[in-house]
């Protein structure tokens, strides 16, 4: 198990490595193999953006009590006056 962020930069090791202990390299094996990893990635990086992005849009929810705190009196509307 590799983190996330080291998965690219460890596949031209594997393969190099492949290349001095096998004879030879089935470039469709390969080929279908890098796709499946390519796939699998951008599931993962659409999970982690989906993540992230709920993550803030409930800090924008909760922010929203803090921004009717500051909002000044022609946003609150005719004779209301912001809280304190």
């Amino acid at each position: 198990m590799i983190p996330y962020s080291l998965t690219v930069p460890s596949l031209p090791t594997l393969y190099q490595l492949h290349l001095q202990y096998a004879g030879s390299v089935d470039m469709e094996r390969l080929s279908t193999a890098l796709t499946q990893v390519e796939r699998h990635l951008d599931a993962l990086d659409r999970t982690l953006e989906n993540s992230v992005g709920k993550r803030n849009s409930r800090a924008g929810v909760g922010g929203q009590p803090l921004k009717r705190e500051k909002a000044t009196p022609t946003e609150l509307g005719p004779g209301r006056a912001p809280s304190r």
